[in-house]
This record gives structure tokens, sequence and C-alpha cells, in this order.
């Protein structure tokens, strides 16, 4: 019984097939479809309400910065 021989090929060469797979794939699967309009007004929604909502970071970042002054002090 053969036994099939194991293909040689250079990274470039493997990087360039993966490449073309995965253009052709998402040329395959690729949909002009527009969201239905309940859920394109749920995202809106939810845009607005995360405009105004408070931002924690900035909280965040004084409460450490004053926390890394104290430890330096």
């Amino acid at each position: 019984m053969r036994t099939a021989s194991p293909i040689t090929a250079g990274q470039d060469h493997i990087q360039a097939v993966c490449n073309e797979i995965g253009e052709r794939l998402g040329q395959m699967l690729r949909v002009e479809a527009s969201l239905p309009v309940r859920l394109q007004d749920l995202l809106a929604r939810l845009s607005e309400l995360d405009w105004d909502a408070p931002s924690f970071i900035e909280e965040n970042v004084e409460r450490e910065s004053r926390l890394v002054m104290k430890r330096a002090a």
C-alpha cells in the first residue's frame, strides 16, 4: 500500500492560498441585505442612549490617578 508523500510548500505560498480562499468565501457569502427596520430602530435608540450616558471611564482614570499619587507619596 502506498502512502501519500507530504506536500511541501513555502510559507508565502500557503499564505497566498489561504488569502485566495478567504477572498472567494467572502465573495460567495457577501449579503447585501439591509437590517430589518425594527433592528435599525433599536440600534439607533441604543446609539442615542449610549451618547447621553455618563462616562465611567473618566471617573475610573481619575480615581486610579489619585491612588497612584497616594502610593507614590
